[in-house]
């Protein structure tokens, strides 16, 4: 505001906005305006929707992280476990192999060695008949224990 002197006196002129110009501060508030409440409550429930559906995101990320890591670390074990089996039967195996060879180089006549050959090879059907079954029964095993985490977090999900 300038202060302007005139004969002695002292008036005060102030600047008036421009015809049809609106002050800064009428364009920024809402003033009467009826729609200014709910638009406010629904930015607010915006928000706040936003704000749970992130922390809900955020947490089915770490589950799937946690998840991720259980059953990598249940992989590496179930892999230990099956190759622990297979060489278990590999070994079995070339011991009964070796066994066959040292009764074929002991035996007295062809009829021998060909009745240890015949006998050898059922016993052996037989052998892996018992081992693919012990392999597949610790196969399911196996996958069934991967799967638990799966499972527990699926189940999770479902009741919530």
């Amino acid at each position: 505001m300038a202060e302007a002197k005139t004969s002695g006196t002292t008036k005060q002129s102030a600047k008036k906005p421009a015809a049809g110009a609106a002050s800064e501060a009428d364009f920024f508030s809402f003033g009467a305006n009826p729609f200014a409440a709910a638009y406010e409550d629904m930015m607010a429930k915006s928000m706040e929707q936003a704000g749970t559906a992130y922390s809900k995101w955020k947490e089915t990320g770490e589950s799937a992280g946690d998840l991720f890591e259980q059953t990598n670390e249940l992989g590496q074990e179930a892999a230990k476990t099956l190759q622990k089996h297979l060489i278990d039967v590999a070994q079995e195996n070339c011991d009964s192999a070796l066994q066959l060879m040292k009764d074929l180089s002991a035996s007295s006549s062809l009829a021998e060695a060909i009745e240890l050959q015949a006998s050898y090879t059922r016993k052996q059907f037989e052998t892996l008949g018992t081992q693919t079954k012990a392999f597949q029964e610790t196969v399911v095993s196996v996958s069934n224990e991967m799967a638990e985490p799966a499972r527990k977090v699926f189940e999770k999900a479902v009741t919530e």
